[in-house]
């Protein structure tokens, strides 16, 4: 179990009072060890320093988070469906924290206005095996996405994430491809 490991025994279960001590402490040590602090976004820092204002007065550099362009990426194009639904992309991971429950009850209505194709869920997306409407790719290698996408002919590509994130691959892939984002 996670609770064993050495590292995490002073990590159980804390009070709130606890948990500020701890941090404080961390940020001590981050100073007098002279560690140099980044943060991806400039709204990473601005939400770190709403959330404890112990943070403001600390030199934290933003490098940003890189993402390789794609080879031969030609524009996605929208391919218009027999039945008339539209074809929506959900791209990554479809674990609890990325929406798999939120689309799970939300299929029954979605597939009567679209084909719903997932890619690279991942074993989690089993769970969307035998579901109409749904078509599921659980794993590609990233450079073949942009074949992949322009196979299916999205209209829209739709993130559930219901986790708050500091940047998402997805995200900035489905902009470099030219699909729009729900």
């Amino acid at each position: 179990a996670m609770n064993d490991h050495a590292l995490l025994a002073d990590l159980g279960v804390r009070d709130a009072t606890a948990w500020q001590h701890l941090a404080q402490r961390w940020r001590e040590i981050l100073r007098e060890q002279k560690v140099h602090l980044a943060a991806p976004s400039q709204s990473v820092m601005n939400l770190l320093c709403r959330l404890d204002d112990n943070w403001t007065d600390t030199d934290i550099q933003v490098i940003p988070h890189g993402l390789p362009a794609f080879a031969k990426a030609l524009p996605v194009v929208p391919k218009e469906r027999p039945d008339g639904r539209l074809r929506l992309v959900i791209p990554g991971s479809m674990q609890q924290g990325k929406g798999q429950a939120l689309l799970l009850r939300a299929l029954p209505e979605l597939t009567k206005i679209a084909q719903i194709y997932l890619l690279g869920t991942g074993k989690e997306g089993e769970a969307f095996f035998g579901h109409s409407g749904v078509n599921i790719i659980l794993k590609y290698q990233r450079e073949e996405l942009p074949a992949i996408l322009r196979d299916i002919g999205p209209h829209l590509a739709a993130l559930l994430s219901v986790v708050p994130e500091t940047f998402s691959y997805t995200l900035s892939e489905m902009r470099q491809l030219n699909i729009p984002v729900l």
